[in-house]
């Protein structure tokens, strides 16, 4: 994917968005996937290979998961191929952290929602509360560290993704049996 080689080489919000947006378009795309916690649970059982040949749309621009991929390269003694994934892993988060300012009115733009806690560390706060809030028919979450400091996220396109995957959040709306409109 030439627009991910971009983002790594230039860590920009318009490569990020860029990346992005390609991915979000894909059938694949979960913001809410248990890849994060499969790669965990291979790393547990030492399965570093089987890690790192775990890919789809939703690890490619999880910085996270490119850390876990590195832990397992550190695992198998190639510290060269470690280090390229830790740098991945920092320009993704770098090219995130271009997406917005954190503001309500320029929120970071994520593409899952455990890239807002990756984003937290790498800007070095502590995460205290989350809140979702909408505005203008934007998602945002809303976090608060441990300082006070409010932080935004545009998870507007997370939040479409869920409902088309789980409909509307596994709540069933039953008409009255009255209505017949």
């Amino acid at each position: 994917m030439i627009a991910f080689r971009n983002l790594i080489e230039n860590p920009t919000a318009e490569n990020y968005l860029a990346v992005r947006k390609e991915i979000v378009a894909t059938e694949g795309y979960d913001p809410y996937s248990d890849d994060i916690d499969h790669l965990n649970e291979l790393l547990d059982a030492e399965k570093f290979e089987e890690a790192l040949q775990y890919n789809n749309a939703n690890t490619l621009l999880s910085a996270r998961c490119h850390l876990l991929k590195s832990f397992a390269l550190k695992q198998l003694g190639n510290d060269k191929d470690a280090q390229s994934e830790n740098i991945i892993a920092h320009q993704i988060l770098e090219g995130m952290a271009a997406s917005g300012d954190g503001t309500l009115e320029k929120p970071y733009v994520v593409l899952r929602i455990s890239d807002e806690r990756d984003l937290m560390m790498y800007l070095d706060e502590e995460f205290a509360s989350q809140s979702l809030s909408n505005r203008n028919g934007m998602m945002l979450d809303v976090l608060t560290t441990a300082s006070g400091k409010q932080i935004h996220f545009n998870i507007t396109d997370c939040f479409i993704a869920m409902q088309a995957k789980r409909g509307n959040f596994g709540v069933e709306v039953k008409k009255k049996w009255w209505k017949f409109w």
